[in-house]
């Protein structure tokens, strides 16, 4: 039986109709082309940096500025904009218009349109992962150690003997660095400013450097860190990243070792002694906590040398330390601590033998 004549003319209408009448697909809210003029504000000399991307669409945006740990200290913009490229002032101050702590900050780009919303988050993006320094030139006679870094990084500079396994000074401490050329001036001490090392002969120094998300502002002569905003993000860790970037930013450091004899610290005179001496070490807190958290030990050196190890370190830490073998004159007591997450530091202090002093004192004490 023949298919009645207006079928097929009623389905090729159907057909043209709905090929006609098909929405085309459009592209996703999008933001793009983001990034910082200066990548660096100096607030003692006044500057800003502008801060542009682009949308496909118009848009309600929220602009926001965050810490390196995930607090909120600025929203730049919060409002209505049309598609196309957008610009933003940033003076490195906080909404209540303080300046903000040396250090590197964010941009986070909330983005909502219709029925469709986006986010710009440098977090969300490749980073974390160790990164080489190249022409690194150590010039211990002035102070100096040059490098340059092919993207902002956060480095950790330590100085000390290898061959020995003794720490003495971490010049950098997982501080953010821009891309480029880098200067590091330094005054040539140890930690506790007893022992000129930069003087002394076999010395090392280790650069290590992890590059930072996309976009880093870094803020330079800032002021003290406050630490107390009220909004606060969780920060994505990165995947397959270098371990130290796995760790919170405010538990990654090297940390401060005070060491004492006899109850002279480092800032005191330097302890005289005969044979033996009450040695205390401790870590203060904050840093005690970060070494708590892992297992951590002391090492103990008698100028440099290697004297001995207690394995289960707790702070504060008292021994009866004995100097029989020691000859009289000068030495320095270096004590480094090492956690089992690579972070470390260490303290000296110099004292002098001077055994016939002590038994002289010692029979004028006697009756």
């Amino acid at each position: 039986m023949p298919f009645p004549r207006g079928w097929l003319l009623g389905f090729i209408l159907s057909v043209s109709a709905c090929v006609h009448f098909t929405p085309q697909r459009q592209e996703p809210l999008s933001i793009t082309d983001v990034h910082a003029n200066c990548s660096e504000i100096d607030l003692k000399a006044g500057q800003n940096d502008t801060i542009r991307f682009s949308l496909n669409k118009d848009a309600d945006i929220k602009v926001q500025i965050t810490d390196c740990t995930g607090s909120i200290v600025r929203t730049l913009y919060n409002g209505k904009v049309q598609h196309g490229p957008v610009a933003l002032v940033w003076d490195g101050h906080d909404d209540a218009g303080e300046p903000l702590a040396d250090g590197d900050y964010y941009l986070l780009i909330n983005a909502r349109g219709k029925c469709e919303q986006t986010v710009y988050d440098p977090y969300l993006l490749p980073w974390g992962d160790m990164t080489e320094a190249e022409n690194i030139i150590i010039d211990p006679a002035n102070r100096r150690i040059y490098y340059s870094l092919f993207q902002p990084a956060l480095v950790r500079i330590r100085a000390g003997d290898l061959k020995e396994n003794v720490l003495y000074r971490t010049i950098v401490n997982w501080e953010p660095r821009l891309a480029g050329p880098v200067t590091e001036i330094w005054n040539g001490f140890d930690n506790s400013r007893q022992i000129n090392i930069a003087d002394k002969e076999n010395i090392n120094y280790i650069l290590e450097a992890y590059n930072l998300p996309t976009n880093a502002i870094l803020i330079k002569n800032g002021a003290r860190f406050k630490g107390n905003y009220p909004l606060k993000r969780i920060l994505p860790i990165p995947i397959n990243g270098y371990r130290h970037a796995l760790h919170p930013r405010t538990e990654c450091r090297d940390v401060q070792v005070i060491v004492s004899l006899n109850g002279d610290s480092v800032v005191g005179k330097p302890s005289v002694i005969d044979d033996s001496a009450l040695l205390r070490v401790e870590i203060p807190v904050p840093d005690l906590t970060i070494m708590e958290k892992e297992r951590f030990e002391f090492s103990f050196f008698i100028d440099g040398k290697y004297v001995f190890c207690e394995e289960n370190a707790y702070s504060p830490y008292r021994y009866h330390l004995k100097t029989a073998d020691v000859p009289e004159g000068k030495h320095d007591l270096t004590v480094l601590a090492v956690s089992s997450g690579d972070h470390a530091g260490s303290g000296s202090i110099k004292f002098t033998i001077n055994r016939r002093r002590q038994k002289c004192c010692s029979k004028k004490s006697s009756p």
